[in-house]
């Protein structure tokens, strides 16, 4: 794997800095403040302790046949029009669902999708930048984000994402599905908390908020290994988000004290270790690389092409106040792939905050239903 490559000896360049983030007191002062314009106004249980939960607008679906017939209306272009991007035919295949509430949304496997946020948001470009994430609760479908970034239309913001999951998802329109991120970019922005950048620091964190004197760290990077289960998703035909399958009736849970053989197309939800404990002003927030920019000496290239096609754990963002295992989802294997207890496939950051959230995870009133997990797929 990859990731051996980095416990073998390579050597961190020089830390580079890393972006502020805004909380909850941070988000919710700059919404009152009128600095970050949401529209409509986001109910109460949209401010998570890092982020701010979106809702799914209009969608664009484009399942196996609307991607081939795409592909093959854009090969018939002048390159000029590709690069001026005039009248490319992007949405002539798609299956459009209107931005209405409790409309379903079918994402067959496989498909390709755009997510437009029912949400508008409103800031001045200078003052922040922003990044997204699926919600754990998607990301353990296997849905997965294209990119981090939120792409623009016309004005109107949305996500682009693959079903990896072998069964076809059935969505809502209006529901919740992705946090976006707030990252204020210069100092005259109030902000709550950053990166830490410092290696001593870090270690001494990770010893703090982790459940073993095990920890594995690189640099300014916290690592994650295989616990004691992987979870296999089942074929079953469709995943209804409204009415989920119990979990032994969609997954197969496999001990990794014997090592487990994982195929390209398998969708895999991994518990991971160390077991978390994070204060109220502490977060952590999985990759799904480490920057190459990060990574200097002589390496085998092909030792890190895992991380480099982001094949690694995205767990996402673990808010302040979790307590237990996180689970790793989605992985992509270029070819059959064996996995074993104690295998580093993680890579995470260590946020700090200047005062605890006003919301920590756990909170009654925010539905947090992993609190005190092992490290499991789903509720039932």
């Amino acid at each position: 794997m990859g990731l051996l490559a980095i416990e073998q000896g390579l050597k961190p360049s020089a830390w580079v800095s890393m972006p502020k983030i805004l909380g909850d007191r941070g988000l919710t002062s700059a919404i009152n403040a009128r600095l970050i314009n949401v529209t409509p106004t986001p109910k109460d249980k949209q401010i998570q302790p890092a982020s701010l939960d979106v809702k799914i607008g209009e969608v664009r679906v484009y399942d196996y046949e609307a991607q081939i017939r795409t592909n093959q209306q854009m090969a018939k272009l002048d390159l000029r029009d590709i690069i001026l991007d005039r009248d490319i035919p992007t949405t002539e295949f798609a299956k459009v669902y209107p931005d209405e509430s409790s409309v379903p949304i079918k994402i067959p496997s496989g498909a390709f999708a755009e997510i437009f946020l029912h949400e508008d948001l409103q800031f001045d470009t200078n003052d922040y930048s922003l990044e997204a994430d699926l919600r754990s609760s998607r990301g353990r479908l296997g849905l997965t984000l294209q990119s981090k970034s939120i792409q623009v239309e016309n004005g109107r913001r949305y996500l682009q994402i693959l079903n990896h999951n072998p069964n076809d998802i059935i969505l809502y329109g209006q529901s919740r599905f992705a946090q976006v991120f707030f990252y204020p970019k210069h100092n005259n922005i109030p902000n709550d908390g950053h990166i830490i950048v410092d290696p001593i620091e870090v270690k001494r964190i990770s010893e703090q908020i982790c459940d073993t004197n095990k920890i594995k760290t690189y640099g300014h990077y916290i690592l994650f290994s295989v616990g004691d289960h992987i979870f296999k998703t089942n074929k079953i035909g469709t995943i209804d988000t409204k009415n989920m399958p119990n979990k032994n009736e969609l997954y197969t849970k496999y001990d990794t004290s014997s090592p487990v053989v994982c195929q390209p197309d398998d969708a895999i939800i991994v518990q991971l270790t160390p077991k978390l404990k994070l204060p109220p002003n502490i977060g952590v927030k999985l990759l799904n690389n480490i920057p190459l920019s990060q990574i200097s000496g002589s390496f085998d290239a092909s030792a890190l092409w895992g991380i480099i096609e982001g094949s690694t754990a995205n767990a996402g963002w673990v808010d302040p106040g979790y307590n237990g295992n996180i689970t790793g989802h989605p992985f992509y294997f270029k070819g059959e792939t064996i996995l074993k207890k104690g295998d580093t496939v993680g890579v995470g950051l260590i946020y700090q905050y200047n005062n605890p959230v006003l919301r920590p995870y756990g909170s009654e009133f925010l539905d947090s239903h992993y609190q005190n997990t092992t490290g499991e797929v789903s509720k039932n």
